[in-house]
């Protein structure tokens, strides 16, 4: 049985109403006639899997009773479009970037919470706590003291132990250094500094967000399987044009098998 935080608002509903950009954070929609549409943001997992574990049969009211504790942030609603496009929140420094140092101190911050709010942290010492970070470098720059006893759902599984950032896009290099002296008086990169992005055995990966009409022709819902002799999962564009090292040139191998061995035409 999972038991869900009551989070301050600020960790996640009030973050939908700071957002600027209608088809982010959220994996449905209502058009004008209140008619659901599904939407097919790459993030949008944070409310779908809050709002299904909700209303799940494994969903406990009551703490005492509870196998797992779940905290539902929507710490990559905040990352965007919320993040240096609201006048705010702002995480312990005036400044927009780099944004993994306020994502790190917002959980942080959840974290200090749960452990002020409630006894079941120190129950177990945080062990049966779960946090969902699906965004692009997953929990590589979560503080230490919550990831390392916590268990984090993430789509990255990196397992350099001295890694650094690899993002193409300069607001989300974590390997950035920042000291505030009023607000963050040392770096705050001490706060990640030693663990893992995934760690086997305690973190789960799961993939990234896509909506259900994706899969009406899935095997999972009844439809006769298609005989294939090739698998692949790739939630993305190829990025031909992007920096190598933002997929650790994965993405420029798929393109340059794809162009070489005419996967459109034999494939599609």
């Amino acid at each position: 049985l999972i038991y869900i935080y009551d989070l301050p608002a600020d960790y996640n509903a009030r973050l939908l109403q700071y957002k600027h950009h209608a088809l982010a954070c959220t994996w449905r929609g209502f058009d004008a006639g209140n008619h659901t549409y599904l939407k097919d943001s790459v993030y949008a997992v944070e409310t779908f899997f809050h709002e299904a574990l909700a209303v799940s049969s494994h969903r406990t009211f009551d703490p005492e009773e509870a196998d797992f504790f779940f905290a539902p942030t929507y710490l990559t609603c905040y990352m965007w479009p919320v993040h240096g496009w609201a006048d705010g929140p702002w995480y312990h420094a005036p400044i927009p970037n780099p944004r993994p140092m306020h994502a790190a101190n917002f959980i942080d911050e959840v974290g200090r919470w749960v452990n002020a709010t409630m006894p079941y942290w120190s129950r177990r010492g945080g062990r049966d706590h779960i946090f969902l970070w699906p965004h692009d470098e997953g929990a590589c720059y979560m503080p230490s003291w919550i990831y390392n006893n916590a268990i984090f759902l993430t789509h990255w599984g990196r397992l350099d132990a001295d890694h650094v950032s690899g993002s193409g896009w300069p607001p989300d290099n974590y390997s950035q250094p920042v000291v505030y002296p009023r607000f963050q008086p040392l770096d705050w990169r001490r706060m990640y500094k030693g663990h893992l992005c995934y760690t086997p055995g305690k973190d789960a990966l799961i993939p990234a967000f896509k909506a259900s009409n994706s899969y009406h022709r899935s095997p999972l819902v009844g439809v006769p399987p298609v005989k294939k002799d090739v698998l692949l999962y790739f939630r993305g564009d190829i990025g031909m044009y992007r920096e190598w090292w933002y997929s650790r040139g994965i993405r420029q191998s798929l393109y340059r098998l794809a162009m070489e061995d005419k996967w459109r035409e034999k494939y599609n």
